[in-house]
Order: C-alpha cells, then sequence, then structure tokens
C-alpha cells in the first residue's frame, strides 16, 4: 500500500474514533485504550480509570505510541464508556481485554 493511501485510511480511522470522545469534560472514572496490533485494532484495557493507573496502561515509550497508534478514551459516565466500547466493537476492534 502506497503512503498517500495510508495517510488517508488512517484520517479516515481517526475521523471515526473522534467521535467516541467522552461528551462530558469532567472527573475520568472510566477509560479505554486502543491500540493497533499486526494491522488491527484492539482494546488492550477497558474499565476503571483507577485500575488502568495501577495496571501501567495509562503510560507508554513514545516509540510505542507512534508504533502502536495508542489511544486512550477517557470517560465520566459509564453510560458513556459502553456506548463507546459498543461503537469500537461495532468498528471493527478486537476486545483483548475482556
Amino acid at each position: 500500500m502506497n503512503e498517500l493511501m495510508r495517510t488517508a485510511l488512517e484520517l479516515i480511522e481517526t475521523e471515526v474514533e473522534g467521535a467516541i470522545n467522552s461528551k462530558v469534560d469532567g472527573r475520568r472514572n472510566w477509560v479505554i485504550r486502543v491500540e493497533t496490533i499486526n494491522g488491527q485494532r484492539v482494546i488492550t484495557y477497558c474499565g476503571g480509570y483507577g485500575e488502568a493507573l495501577r495496571y501501567g496502561r495509562m503510560s507508554c515509550l513514545l516509540r510505542e505510541l507512534g508504533q502502536y497508534k495508542i489511544r486512550w478514551y477517557k470517560f465520566t459516565y459509564k453510560k458513556d464508556y459502553k456506548d463507546a466500547l459498543s461503537k469500537l466493537m461495532a468498528a471493527g476492534a478486537v476486545n483483548e481485554w475482556a
């Protein structure tokens, strides 16, 4: 795949995932960590924010951030968190954490 096509696909992916963010600014109670593994979006953590800190899921090396396209989605309300999780699954993400 040429570089232009790859960039276009990444922009589309970013646009789709951008619609998933929390609808309310506030306390971070829930978090979803998504990364790319072997060309597939994989949910590597989903759950409470405090648990993510304890498991070390809220940090990574800068090299890993670019290589695996790691993104975190933080939510105040559980209903927004569950809605985002279902949208990610509908978009083809695999839930490795479940």
